[in-house]
């Protein structure tokens, strides 16, 4: 007897649930649609960020050190290193786009 009271209890609790999740959302579809065609009658994208390339450029680092003999001025060994580097300058704009629907208003004629 007690099974069958807790798996009809269970049963029920689902059931609202299900009935209230599917509740929740109505009002919101309505602002959802009317938000995107807000954006598509106005011609506004969604927000998203765009990069472009203002400048490329390759250079070489060139580092060089000498052991020099302190009496006779004479070099006595040479290192160099050689470091190639690419700068690249790039531009980001960002598009934030913010849609605020007003209340829904219903007539009755």
């Amino acid at each position: 007897m007690r099974s069958s009271v807790r798996l009809a209890v269970l049963s029920v609790g689902l059931v609202t649930c299900t009935l209230l999740a599917a509740g929740c959302g109505q009002g919101r579809d309505a602002e959802d649609s009317a938000t995107q065609q807000a954006r598509e009658a106005l011609g506004v994208e969604d927000g998203g960020k765009e990069r472009t390339v203002e400048s490329k450029r390759s250079v070489i680092v060139e580092d060089t050190k000498r052991v020099i003999d302190a009496q006779t001025g004479e070099v006595l060994k040479t290192q160099e290193t050689r470091t190639p580097v690419t700068v690249t300058e790039q531009k980001t704009v960002e598009h934030d786009v913010n849609v605020k629907p007003g209340q829904t208003q219903k007539t009755v004629k």
